[in-house]
């Protein structure tokens, strides 16, 4: 059996194990204690499964000047100072899945390789441009970053090069809210406006006031007979702005209006324009046929929107946002914890049902906060006798 130390603190416990006979598994800290005050004991399981399951960080090794990378199969070395690496001979062990973000504040491009054989092989991981990587199979990695412009590394940032670069085990409470944070998808926004189905009503509509009138290309209302059947809308406050629902009569595709971005509620701050024409599905919202006029966020400097239409294609608006305007009816605003977040814990009631129907969705409806679901199946309110799950029970 192998010799373990523990040791009993002011509340917090602390984690100790000698690896002694233990040498058949490197890679695992088995049979782990967990002191906690009064010297009382609980089995923790195996450390690297269930505390880097939860934190979901994994710690890299320090960093020098240089870069390694992979050439016919083999790892190499080359020095410079406009590029930081790990310290020859070492790696981080990574899984399928786990994430690797750059600090894109100082951090242009990375790369590296990896060997999932011990060293006989190596193979590239191509130079990164963007600012995430999903690893695509286990292994031993190292990395390399440079800065923009290929500047040189400081000492300072040598000695702090993790910082710039860190790795996530894929699955972690932690890479679970990374991504839901970071998620700005169609398909997010969309379930974030289904929170108001039940707060507009279908006579609260947006009415576009400039009737008869149409946009240039310089963004400013003009009239002609062409602009007969054009309304144009208000300047519409882009903060908050989920997007423009367009209800519709038929399910017959023509073009849409277009969407004009401004950096003040004044046409001489216009910016862009973009027209979706027939880029566009129809859904279902509030009971009625609708499609979606799709936000640009990607426009630098936009504040503003103004949007135009035909007038004789049946369109009715709804101008969707967080915070009350003109035209729309906001009670998901209102809602008590609108704007803010919310961690559950809980077990398989909450882990094992998926969205739209599970318990967090429901809080999320009714509360108007964002919920994060840390639920996990097998979980108790009190000491769990199963040491796997005692982690995770409260």
């Amino acid at each position: 059996m192998a010799d373990k130390k523990y040791l009993d603190g002011d509340g917090v416990a602390q984690v100790w194990q000698a690896t002694k006979g233990y040498a058949d598994q490197p890679d695992h800290i088995t049979d782990a204690m967990l002191a906690q005050t009064g010297g009382v004991l609980g089995t923790v399981g195996i450390i690297e499964s269930q505390i880097v399951g939860m934190n979901g960080v994994i710690v890299p090794p320090p960093f020098i000047l240089g870069t390694r990378y992979v050439s016919n199969g083999a790892e190499a070395y080359s020095s410079n100072n406009v590029r930081m690496t790990f310290a020859l001979g070492t790696y981080i062990d990574l899984k399928q899945g786990d994430v690797v973000m750059k600090d894109a504040s100082v951090i242009n491009y990375f790369g590296g390789g990896y060997t999932a054989d011990g060293g006989s092989t190596f193979v590239a991981v191509p130079t990164q441009t963007g600012n995430r990587y999903v690893v695509q199979a286990d292994g031993e990695y190292f990395f390399w970053v440079s800065k923009p412009n290929d500047a040189a590394f400081t000492a300072d940032e040598i000695a702090d090069g993790w910082k710039y670069i860190t790795f996530t085990r894929s699955g972690s409470l932690k890479d679970t809210v990374d991504e839901i944070a970071s998620d700005t998808s169609i398909a997010d926004i969309k379930t974030a406006i289904d929170y108001q189905v039940d707060a507009i009503t279908p006579t609260d509509f947006y009415v576009l006031p400039n009737v008869g009138k149409d946009l240039n290309s310089s963004g400013a209302l003009y009239e002609s007979s062409a602009t007969a059947n054009i309304d144009t809308s208000g300047f519409i406050p882009l903060s908050g702005l989920y997007g423009v629902c367009r209800v519709v009569t038929n399910m017959t595709k023509f073009p849409l209006g277009g969407i004009y971005y401004y950096g003040s509620a004044s046409e001489g701050s216009y910016i862009d324009r973009r027209f979706p024409g027939t880029n566009y599905e129809f859904d279902t919202f509030n009971g009625e046929t609708v499609v979606w006029m799709p936000i640009d966020s990607t426009i630098s400097g936009a504040k503003y929107i103004r949007f135009t239409s035909d007038n004789n294609r049946g369109f009715r608006f709804w101008v969707v946002e967080s915070g009350p305007q003109a035209g729309v009816l906001d009670e998901y605003a209102k809602l008590p914890f609108a704007g803010k977040s919310i961690v559950n814990f809980g077990d398989s009631i909450f882990g094992l049902t998926r969205p739209p129907h599970d318990v967090s969705s429901y809080l999320a409806q009714d509360t108007g906060a964002t919920v994060y679901n840390a639920g996990f199946g097998g979980c108790e309110m009190s000491t769990h006798a199963d040491p796997n799950y005692a982690p995770f029970s409260m």
